[in-house]
């Protein structure tokens, strides 16, 4: 297959053969906390899903490679920690000063790409689950590319899933969270992905594979409004 999908450590990259002179990067992050497995679930079917063989998915990867790091919090996954790692620090509190080997190693796996020609961060999607179904966006206020794409995407999933209770809350930037450390960062869009802890383990694999169908059905649009009319890009 002219696809490659490799893993170093806890860092999964899918790409594609492309003609492509400049990507889009996707990023995503799952399991900073350590109980929260639908999330983590519906992250490892979302991701799946853009690793398939079907024309959509072939067709977003020739736009776009995925780093993915499904698993950052190994240590607290395996000694049962409720929201920290083996020092006791939740992870998603760290973004901002970098103290946890886990949240360093991502942003150094991910800055150089401030620097790439071929490459452009597009959006990041940070897996978790909690009380309810619920996408925390970027205030409307704030500048992100691409624009509003967090709340139109939620929009077409409780569309085209009327049965899936989810709910949209905006959030600001301040904390010191993946998100938004990923938007001050690239400039773009970010979701922090919470999915409802008691949600039906038989409706999880629904809700992941058509969220990332429309994930790719609407970023390959962004890909072609923003990128393929600049001169570079074929």
């Amino acid at each position: 297959s002219p696809a490659t999908r490799t893993i170093s450590n806890s860092m999964l990259k899918m790409s594609e053969n492309s003609n492509k002179t400049v990507k889009g990067v996707i990023l995503i992050y799952g399991r900073q906390h350590p109980p929260e497995i639908p999330g983590f679930m519906v992250g490892q079917t979302f991701m799946e899903t853009l690793a398939s063989e079907t024309a959509l998915a072939r067709q977003f990867r020739e736009y776009f490679d995925v780093w993915a790091f499904p698993m950052m919090n190994p240590d607290g996954a395996d000694n049962g920690h409720w929201r920290t790692n083996a020092a006791g620090v939740d992870l998603n509190r760290d973004w901002q000063y970098f103290n946890q080997p886990e949240t360093a190693a991502v942003r150094r796996a991910v800055l150089p790409l401030l620097k790439r020609v071929d490459r452009r961060v597009f959006y990041a999607i940070d897996f978790h689950s909690t009380g309810r179904n619920i996408f925390y966006p970027i205030n409307l206020n704030i500048p992100a590319f691409p624009l509003h794409f967090t709340y139109r995407w939620a929009e077409q999933i409780q569309e085209e899933l009327p049965g899936l209770d989810l709910g949209v809350q905006p959030f600001d930037t301040t904390s010191p969270i993946a998100k938004n450390w990923t938007h001050k960062t690239f400039g773009v869009d970010a979701v922090t992905f919470e999915v409802w802890d008691e949600q039906p383990r038989n409706e999880l694999a629904t809700f992941a594979v058509r969220s990332a169908e429309i994930f790719m059905e609407m970023m390959i649009q962004v890909f072609e409004n923003e990128m393929m009319t600049d001169e570079g890009v074929q």
